[in-house]
């Protein structure tokens, strides 16, 4: 028998703290709901013998309408030991806390803001409960929301640590290009912002801005959480790259047309001055007619564009290729054969080509977190462990992942 070993090769399984979607929230388990509650408000015994009732009535990610509402029975003291924000809230000079002390009242706190599909996962594994807790194979996309929506509470309760267990494998599983929708990657990227997943941030936000098209005007996005100015940081880099597409087309086509009697110094064939206003006449109606047809005519402004940078670059190329192909196939009686007297350049092909200019579109443009980022997602990490605990750390060392 040989004695080499092999490294096991980790799965798309993905480990998460729920296992059915937030619109079904009635789940057979220990803490299922009790009978009698209502269509629109369910309750969950999380501990027995709690001593305080959460009611959570906030919306879920990607929710068009306000979702069920939920009462949760916890213990007071599990909530406060998890999160120092329960602990202030529940323990410190608030009215939440002030109510504990009332005997005869029912210790009830309101938490309008939370989706009941994000803070159940969160009080369950706040109490040591984790029979719903199963592997979950290729559910990615069914469940980013409500991953998101978990991962929404447990930062605003300061308590992102108790996803320790977890939270490497979330790396590994939920890889950018399983996703399409920019709604989904602003999901991904608060996801990986909070659990401070650096090289997994960058690669989706260069997904958001390279090949993502903006969502629609209603897109839940607009209501969503995520880290500090990254949707202006999106929205900002777009309209930049696809500029730099266009603004040197909406030049050359100014260039021509107000050229009048003289040449512009587009036609690069030694020729007459009459035979260069005939080239630069003629890539002029050629490029007019292609820009027509692609439906970029009159030539938009770069925040008016609904199409993603690299679908936009693609749209560059075809009108490159046209030009080209024109000026090979334009007959002159001046001996020269114009194929280099183009319009339209295509886009670059890597950063090197493309110069020091970062907002400049290149096929390879990649987002680089900024200092702010990083610095966060480096204390996150700490919180998270996901440079620890990732499986392409433990496996190839042989990693131990809990040592008693």
């Amino acid at each position: 028998m040989s004695s080499t070993s092999t490294t096991p090769e980790p799965q798309s399984v993905v480990f998460l703290p729920l296992s059915v979607p937030p619109a079904v929230p009635d789940i057979e388990a220990d803490t299922e709901a009790t009978e009698g509650a209502t269509e629109t408000e369910k309750e969950y015994i999380i501990d027995p013998r709690g001593d305080l009732w959460l009611h959570a009535s906030g919306t879920a990610a990607g929710a068009a309408i306000p979702g069920n509402s939920a009462r949760f029975r916890v213990c007071s003291r599990a909530l406060s030991r998890s999160s120092s924000v329960f602990d202030k809230m529940l323990f410190g000079p608030f009215a939440e806390g002030t109510k504990s002390r009332d005997a005869s009242q029912e210790w009830v706190v309101d938490l309008p803001g939370d989706s009941p599909s994000g803070l159940r996962p969160l009080l369950e594994i706040m109490h040591g409960q984790f029979q719903r807790m199963a592997p979950i194979a290729g559910a990615q996309r069914s469940t980013i929301q409500r991953l998101y929506d978990v991962v929404v509470v447990a930062d605003k309760y300061d308590c992102i640590a108790l996803l320790r267990p977890w939270a490497a494998s979330w790396t590994l599983c939920y890889k950018a290009d399983l996703f399409t929708a920019e709604h989904e990657l602003f999901c991904l990227a608060w996801i990986f912002y909070q659990v401070g997943y650096i090289s997994g941030y960058e690669t989706v936000v260069t997904q958001l801005v390279l090949t993502t098209p903006p969502g629609p005007a209603d897109d839940p996005r607009a209501s969503m959480i995520l880290p500090p100015k990254l949707y202006e940081t999106v929205t900002f880099l777009r309209a930049k790259l696809i500029a730099s597409l266009l603004d040197p087309i909406r030049t050359n086509v100014e260039r021509l047309i107000k050229g009048g009697s003289r040449s512009v110094g587009l036609c690069r064939e030694r020729v007459s001055k009459k035979h260069k206003l005939r080239c630069e006449s003629s890539m002029l109606g050629e490029l007019l007619r292609s820009l027509h047809e692609s439906r970029l005519w009159p030539i938009p402004k770069a925040s008016d564009v609904l199409r993603a940078p690299s679908s936009m670059a693609l749209v560059v190329n075809t009108l490159n290729l046209r030009c080209v192909s024109h000026a090979m196939a334009t007959k002159s009686d001046d001996n020269a054969s114009h194929w280099p007297c183009v319009a339209v350049a295509a886009p670059y092909r890597d950063r090197e080509a493309a110069g020091d200019d970062p907002w400049v579109y290149s096929t390879d443009y990649h987002y680089t977190a900024d200092e702010d980022e990083v610095g966060y997602m480096a204390r996150q990490a700490e919180l998270s462990a996901v440079h620890l605990h990732a499986p392409d750390e433990l496996f190839p060392k042989g990693n131990i992942l809990f040592a008693f």
